[in-house]
């Protein structure tokens, strides 16, 4: 039975072998093995190589391999195919990289400072744009799967569902709860507290344990638009994708 040294290990190595042609798998399989491991002093170790190999892998452009396995369309890809994902990538970019920056800010400042909340509810907005709104009769809501759906790419967003439909407190999933914070409070509310108090009540945000958990959900799901940034990555560099040419095209 692999333990959770053994685990470690294995991510350490695996990053050791990381390349340009092969960053997307060795990410995407070190990111797997750190969720297995329980031992908080181990894991903590993992979390920080795996920082250092993101490090890396967030220079990764089209036209790096990354992925031995790149998704497939259900089609060639026409040049406003092309486009929307590259768009795609460019925002899944922007909000890894505030939740990047909601991590370190908390940390240089205090937990209720005003540039952690500026971060925190970009980061509500972002997650409900990409994944939660105008879900209707859709497995996902949200921008991305409208726009890989009719590319036949729906189905590399499996992991991020399965964090949306998480489980939290008062009868609510991951998904429901930010989206919750987002339309009562943010979006629709009053500055009442009263439309404070409902969304923490209703979601049961004043237990220390459930506001770790959607910390750790939000962390979760950032990395898995961290491994879907890479995807696209690998899938437009494979179908040989010109970045420049496009763009010049709609420039003219």
């Amino acid at each position: 039975m692999m333990t959770d040294k053994d685990r470690l290990n294995i991510i350490q190595s695996l990053i050791i072998s990381a390349m340009p042609e092969n960053i997307g798998d060795i990410y995407s399989e070190s990111f797997y093995l750190f969720l297995e491991i329980s031992d908080p002093n181990i894991k903590k170790i993992a979390e920080n190589s795996i920082n250092q190999l993101r490090s890396t892998a967030r220079n990764a452009e089209i036209g790096w391999i990354i992925s031995s396995k790149p998704p497939i369309p259900s089609h060639k890809l026409n040049e406003t195919e092309q486009i929307q994902l590259i768009a795609l990538n460019v925002t899944l970019f922007s909000f890894c990289y505030g939740v990047e920056r909601l991590n370190e800010t908390s940390l240089l400042t205090s937990p209720d400072s005003i540039p952690v909340r500026f971060y925190i509810n970009s980061i509500y907005h972002y997650i409900a744009a990409l994944y939660l709104l105008d879900k209707n009769d859709d497995p996902i809501g949200g921008m991305v799967y409208k726009t890989i759906n009719p590319m036949g790419l729906s189905s590399i967003l499996e992991p991020i569902k399965q964090i949306l439909d998480r489980p939290m407190e008062g009868n609510l999933s991951f998904g429901e709860t930010i989206k919750k914070i987002r339309n009562d409070f943010m979006v629709h509310g009053t500055f009442s507290p009263n439309d404070v108090a409902s969304v923490i009540n209703k979601a049961k945000l004043r237990e220390q344990r459930e506001i770790i958990h959607l910390s750790d959900l939000i962390w979760e799901l950032f990395n898995q638009s961290f491994i879907l940034e890479l995807k696209i990555i690998a899938l437009l560099t494979s179908i040989g994708t010109n970045t420049q040419q496009l763009l010049d095209k709609i420039n003219n």
